[in-house]
């Protein structure tokens, strides 16, 4: 998953859709390992920190009601790996505005 991740880091919504099925489903092995997966990828797409290339989440909405929802699991690790992933998702989404705010003075300056 993390070379995936490396590799092309603007598909990461991507992933994270293919796994919506297994989030919702009745099984709880399914959906325990569904999240540690999104909670994973998440999670190092955080700590990868290579904000160059700007990561888009089409349907950001969905995924924070998905993983909100799951946040109230009755499995408990479920409940552990959605805060966890809610919790990288806005790490990703407050680096990515810091980078936009380093980057808006260097579109805004004048040609010399």
């Amino acid at each position: 998953m993390e070379a995936l991740v490396t590799e092309k880091a603007t598909q990461i919504h991507i992933c994270l859709q293919v796994l919506n099925t297994w989030l919702n489903s009745l099984k709880d092995s399914e959906r325990e390992r569904a999240m540690w997966c999104a909670a994973r990828i998440l999670g190092f797409t955080a700590k990868m920190n290579n904000f160059e290339v700007e990561i888009q989440f089409t349907w950001l909405g969905c995924l924070v009601r998905l993983l909100a929802i799951r946040c109230q699991d009755p499995v408990d690790n479920i409940c552990f790996l959605s805060a966890q992933a809610v919790y990288n998702l806005y790490c990703i989404l407050q680096q990515q505005k810091h980078m936009g705010s380093l980057l808006s003075p260097l579109l805004l300056r004048p040609p010399t």
